[in-house]
């Protein structure tokens, strides 16, 4: 009897944690590989990825990693998003612009970021843009959707 009380006991604790954290899940929005943005290019729409629900949250991570194909001078790779009510309901200029500067030693770069979508069901990738002069490869974009911890006061 202990032991079963023992293992409950755990169990409970366990939930408990894991209710106070609340639960998240993720979403690619851009697969990585051999995806890429030429050099001091911009690419649109389709060729930039995809979207993702957001009906339910405040705010969303976002998680972006970069990789320029080669040494450069360093310039920066700008992504932008759009909001709207579906994927082909979304704002025509994006409002939400994440800027990372690239590396000049050809090494990956990862980027975390918080981005405000409250009144907003959809976020949609718009555009990649390169101002880089070599490539940029590797690109990966993915959505941290955490839905708000659940805290419950005891007395």
């Amino acid at each position: 009897m202990k032991h079963k009380l023992l293992i409950l006991s755990a169990v409970l604790a366990f939930a408990a944690t894991a209710l106070g954290q609340g639960s998240f899940d993720r979403v690619a929005v851009v697969n990585g590989g051999t995806n890429y943005v030429a050099a001091e290019t911009t690419i649109t729409a389709g060729s930039a990825g995809g979207g993702l629900s957001v009906a339910r949250f405040d705010n969303i991570g976002l998680l972006i990693t970069q990789k320029p194909a080669a040494t450069n001078v360093q310039a920066n790779v700008v992504y932008t998003f759009a909001k709207g009510l579906s994927d082909s309901e979304i704002e025509t200029v994006g409002s939400v612009t994440i800027t990372i500067p690239t590396s000049t030693n050809a090494t990956a770069q990862t980027v975390w970021t918080n981005i405000s979508v409250p009144g907003a069901a959809y976020l949609k990738l718009l555009s990649i843009a390169n101002a880089a002069t070599v490539p940029v490869t590797n690109i990966t974009v993915t959505a941290v959707r955490k839905a708000p911890a659940v805290v419950s006061l005891n007395r």
